[in-house]
């Protein structure tokens, strides 16, 4: 699962002579909310409906785009995981993508991130979804997996969230749905219980499920 086998050779990019009415004009038409800025094969930002539309709409992106804009990207070879919480961090739907040569070849939408993951076999099966928290100098991923372990479950998924206080988020799925035992080591160990997510067998409340990792990643 790595980006380029997800990335989009399509999108349009903007270019210095471009004017800020070309620009908003292939946003409109692919209906994306960023495009990358691009000068030949150098990736230079990545430019934002509201910033182009506060330009002057005549003159030409080169005489107007400055060092302070954004410039995220991600590389070919990137594993999809690696690249996500690029998205969260900068508020974005598109990632742009160079190759070894720091060279723009693509882009990498969020939706497409979030369908492969989606498609992931671990996700189709049956389980529930802890959410911990702890403090960094209590999180041991190795203790965490003992008491899962000792309770005769396994771990199909471990996210670590750094929160808004100075603990550890940690957000883990199980594979399995009965998992009383499993919280009760969790308190019996000081870990706090935040939330949990157990699937039905009819897989009612997978979009939960789905939900809660989604706006952990932050996309």
């Amino acid at each position: 699962m790595i980006v380029k086998d997800f990335m989009r050779y399509d999108c349009p990019v903007a270019c210095p002579q471009h004017t800020p009415t070309e620009v908003l004009e292939m946003i409109y038409d692919d209906k994306i909310s960023q495009i990358p800025y691009v000068n030949e094969k150098d990736y230079l930002a990545l430019l934002d409906e509201l910033s182009v539309s506060e330009m002057n709409p005549d003159e030409p992106l080169q005489n107007q785009v400055k060092n302070s804009y954004i410039t995220p990207y991600a590389t070919e070879n990137q594993h999809i995981i690696e690249v996500l919480s690029l998205f969260g961090h900068n508020n974005i739907m598109l990632l742009p993508v160079v190759d070894s040569d720091k060279n723009y070849v693509g882009v990498l939408m969020a939706e497409d991130v979030t369908a492969a993951l989606g498609n992931l076999s671990s996700f189709h099966k049956e389980g529930a979804i802890i959410v911990l928290e702890t403090s960094p100098y209590d999180y041991s991923l190795s203790h965490i997996a003992q008491i899962v372990e000792s309770n005769d479950a396994k771990i199909l998924q471990l996210f670590v969230n750094e929160t808004n206080t100075e603990n550890l988020e940690i957000i883990l799925r199980v594979d399995q749905t009965m998992v009383h035992r499993i919280l009760q080591t969790f308190y019996r160990y000081d870990y706090t219980v935040k939330t949990v997510f157990s699937s039905t067998e009819n897989g009612d409340d997978l979009k939960e499920r789905y939900g809660l990792f989604m706006k952990f990643l932050n996309i």
